[in-house]
């Protein structure tokens, strides 16, 4: 399952947990995912101090991005300017292992004291901690986030029953936030151990059933959401090449590749479209060059 979904649904219901992760002191904050115009993007998530005058931008990386702090300062500049902010901007990111904050540091060092990106962000590399350095903080709202952490998957197996017990045992908590820790922690067990079906983790964890919680009705619908949208642009991308194929005999690799790289919907039926009109294989290359 996507960590973007993961933590977004995390943040919003506990965004305790995710402050003490960030260790930003005892402040009550809430967790608010903004569409900034322009950007066409949504951030991961803002957190918003309850005087409002304290904003933390957390993004949450589970892939390699070397461009990620600049897309954070523009996603922050653009906050600002259209919340009209005049308080605290901050900015943290959570990173699932090392090699993810090693590819945002590399590129970001490069430009440190010769640029405007002169931001420093909280970093939290999950696969650097212990579980039990978020077990020492005595918060189960953090249990979700252990599976995450510098443990092996036959740790997990072993020690997921136990930490399924912590949540049920938190009774100062309402029933159905507890219901939620228990999806969340199912979810990022199947981003660990990806072999395994939910309903499998669920039983491990003592017999939960995803649906039956709004975190796990939510965390579904997007991916089933997700998963639409890359069907259609896979239905897409072979649609084209089909037709290319069809037309010019089988195509070289990098056109192919050129095919597979093409993801917006919109763009590969007005590939479809032009290639109706093009005479040969070099008129296609050049078309998807301008891609």
């Amino acid at each position: 399952m996507a960590t973007d979904n993961l933590f977004h649904e995390y943040a919003v219901r506990f965004p305790r947990g995710v402050g003490k992760l960030l260790g930003i002191g005892n402040e009550k904050f809430v967790a608010k995912s903004l569409v900034l115009k322009r950007a066409e993007k949504r951030p991961d998530f803002f957190l918003i101090n309850q005087t409002g005058k304290r904003v933390i931008l957390v993004e949450t990386q589970g892939y390699s991005d070397e461009w990620l702090y600049h897309r954070m300062l523009a996603t922050m500049s653009l906050f600002c300017l259209q919340q009209r902010f005049r308080g605290r901007m901050e900015a943290a990111v959570i990173f699932l292992n090392e090699a993810q904050r090693r590819a945002a540091e590399k590129f970001h060092r490069q430009f440190r004291g010769i640029s405007t990106l002169r931001f420093e962000p909280r970093i939290i590399v999950l696969q650097r901690l212990k579980v039990e350095e978020l077990q020492k903080t005595n918060d189960i709202v953090l249990a979700p986030l252990y599976p995450l952490c510098d443990i092996t998957p036959a740790e997990i197996k072993r020690r997921a029953e136990g930490w399924a017990r912590e949540v049920r045992s938190a009774r100062h908590l309402p029933k159905e936030a507890r219901n939620n820790l228990l999806a969340l922690l199912v979810t990022s067990i199947s981003h660990r151990m990806r072999k395994l079906k939910s309903e499998e983790i669920g039983e491990m964890l003592g017999g939960l059933k995803m649906l039956d919680t709004p975190v796990g009705k939510e965390i579904y619908r997007k991916g089933a959401r997700s998963g639409e949208k890359k069907g259609i642009k896979l239905g897409a991308q072979h649609i084209l090449l089909k037709l290319a194929s069809e037309k010019f005999g089988r195509l070289p690799v990098d056109l192919q590749k050129q095919i597979a790289a093409t993801t917006s919907p919109q763009e590969l039926d007005r590939l479809a479209v032009a290639l109706l009109k093009i005479q040969n294989v070099a008129e296609f290359r050049s078309l998807l060059k301008r891609a």
